[in-house]
């Protein structure tokens, strides 16, 4: 064979090993996004249902048949004294989970000064019983910094998983071209 056949062919072998090597590390990547995405989708959505059901035990034990009618003051106090519904909705949330409480002109919510606006993974809800709206989520920002968190800590073991691909790729071509080799031999 000339010379530039055996580089090509050794080429196209390291493209090919490379290429196996990148694919688990593609898929498990893919896979560690689309689990970090559901987790954060499933907590704002618990947060939601969560707050609810709190907020409207609170408010029936507060004994107020149309809540609507409260003031922002009464519904504060109502959100904050009875079992403290929301910071009971986000404990246990890891993260800066953003929970906002809406009845009429009045807004509830947990943490800063000013009122938060989540900005991913955003579910509302409504309560069927006293008419207020819940919506729950995460500020601007926070999914690519728990992505980088998350891909620091991932991607090692990936990589490993990469490396030891392609070494098993390299074993079995050079077993198979030593294979093949012995055979042209024999058969000459």
């Amino acid at each position: 064979m000339s010379k530039l056949k055996v580089a090509g062919r050794c080429l196209q072998e390291l493209l090919l090993i490379l290429l196996i090597s990148l694919i688990p590390v593609g898929f498990g990547l893919m896979m560690m996004l689309y689990q970090h995405d559901q987790k954060h989708q499933e907590n704002a959505h618990s947060m939601v249902i969560t707050t609810i059901d709190a907020m409207d035990e609170a408010l029936a034990q507060s004994g107020t048949p149309d809540a609507a009618h409260l003031g922002c003051e009464e519904l504060r106090v109502t959100a904050t004294a009875n079992h403290l519904p929301l910071r009971n909705a986000v404990r246990g949330q890891q993260g800066k989970a953003v929970v906002l409480l809406e009845m009429g002109g009045c807004r509830i919510w947990r943490g800063s000064a000013s009122p938060p606006s989540p900005k991913e993974f955003v579910h509302v809800g409504n309560s069927s019983r006293y008419g207020y709206t819940v919506t729950a989520g995460y500020p601007g920002g926070y999914s690519a910094q728990r992505t980088r968190r998350a891909l620091m800590h991932t991607l090692p073991a990936l990589a490993l998983v990469g490396v030891v691909t392609g070494l098993i790729a390299y074993w079995s071509l050079f077993c198979h071209r030593g294979r093949r080799n012995r055979t042209a031999v024999h058969s000459a």
